[in-house]
């Protein structure tokens, strides 16, 4: 009974947190980007619930049916809230292709994570700081890159998307995350040094990934180096 509550409960946060920006971004409320970015920051909280459940692999289940719903929707849906949903979220890129590339990505990084945490229980500090790292420090980057990048990142003489200003608030930003989480869950010594490595890790991903999949790359990179890391080195 406490799970189907509580299943319940996230499937109608989820809902609403894209239900009700879309709807007001079609009343002239808020901006394409705005939604797009709220989406982002409060979509992935959802994972939150999945320690709270006697049966995981229900998460798990939800997560891999959003992320499937994801990748087929597009602006020919026949439920006009779809459509809706579609052309409020897709970027002009992902208008182009026909499905939204970076939702999707973000989706399927939450699934996978999921699907750890199925097998590994014990990696939920891992999980949740690798997750929140892409919901809060890639979106700061992305607001202040957006807004203050002056100062573009050159990789073999060609001119990157990212700014020095982004990259370093996500170096920052990602630092406090891991830090707060592992001081939190006291479970590992030498926190400081995590920390320190898991932001370079996430920068550079961030910094190199292609805009569309940094949501992908930047869990996957961040879990698997705190893996490693946790495993055979602390």
């Amino acid at each position: 009974m406490k799970d189907f509550i509580l299943i319940i409960g996230v499937i109608t946060y989820l809902i609403s947190i894209i239900l009700i920006p879309v709807l007001l971004f079609k009343r002239g409320v808020f901006s394409k980007y705005f939604v797009r970015k709220f989406v982002h920051t409060t979509a992935g909280l959802s994972i939150l619930a999945i320690p709270f459940l006697s049966t995981p692999l229900i998460s798990l289940i939800i997560s891999l049916t959003a992320t499937i719903g994801l990748r087929i929707i597009n602006q020919k849906s026949k439920l006009k809230i779809i459509q809706d949903i579609y052309t409020t979220l897709a970027e002009k890129d992902e208008l182009e292709i026909g499905y939204l590339q970076g939702p999707f990505g973000y989706s399927l990084a939450i699934t996978l994570m999921t699907f750890i945490y199925v097998l590994f229980p014990a990696y939920v500090g891992i999980i949740v700081t690798s997750i929140f790292i892409m919901i809060f420090a890639d979106t700061m980057a992305g607001i202040v890159g957006k807004k203050y990048g002056k100062h573009k990142i050159v990789i073999l003489n060609k001119i990157q998307k990212r700014s020095f200003e982004g990259s370093a608030v996500m170096f920052v930003v990602s630092f406090f995350i891991t830090i707060s989480i592992f001081l939190l869950i006291k479970s590992y010594r030498d926190v400081f040094l995590i920390a320190i490595i898991t932001s370079i890790v996430a920068t550079i991903i961030e910094m190199l990934s292609p805009s569309k999949w940094d949501d992908l790359a930047i869990p996957i990179g961040t879990s698997l180096i705190l893996i490693i890391f946790l495993q055979f080195i602390v």
